[in-house]
């Protein structure tokens, strides 16, 4: 599959993108090269455009190794672009790997979370990746969050639920 990519270090994302015949080595490759980039940050979101595929020769072998060995954070988001239901089911195969080998926790974030009238403690959440952000989870707690943000500095001491 030739490739390439480009980091964008202000926006913090990884815009990737492949074409033609995607191979396990290709993709373990891409990661790779990924790593060993000085402006490659583990923390940078990335999108990933695959529309331009015209065969698929990965392998769930070649997934789970790149799932094993990801550069990127955990709690990172990304996003596949694919046109075809081998890509997506590839790509979900992928999320599934990130979450089977997602450290578990034994509890340590609910005793970190600051607690008071207006905060609830956050469960740990588990890392997933491919398209849909569960991180803090999900949009509508980040938006019950604003809100109750909104709220404080408007004097109001609104619960967060």
């Amino acid at each position: 599959m030739p490739g390439s990519y480009l980091i964008d270090v202000r926006r913090g994302t990884v815009f990737s993108r492949g074409w033609g015949v995607l191979t396990d080595a290709e993709i373990v490759g891409h990661a790779e090269s990924l790593r060993s980039n000085v402006r490659f940050d583990p923390g940078f979101r990335q999108i990933v455009d695959f529309r331009d595929l015209s065969e698929m020769r990965a392998t769930g072998a070649g997934v789970h190794a790149v799932a094993q060995n990801n550069p990127f954070r955990c709690d990172a988001r990304r996003a596949l672009m694919v046109v075809t239901d081998e890509a997506f089911g590839l790509a979900r195969m992928f999320e599934l790997f990130m979450e089977a080998d997602a450290p578990r926790s034994s509890g340590s974030a609910w005793n970190k979370t600051p607690r008071g009238p207006l905060r609830r403690p956050t469960p740990p959440s588990k890392c997933r990746d491919v398209g849909r952000s569960r991180r803090h989870g999900g949009a509508s707690a980040l938006l019950r969050g604003r809100v109750a943000a909104a709220g404080r500095r408007r004097g109001r001491a609104d619960t967060v639920r």
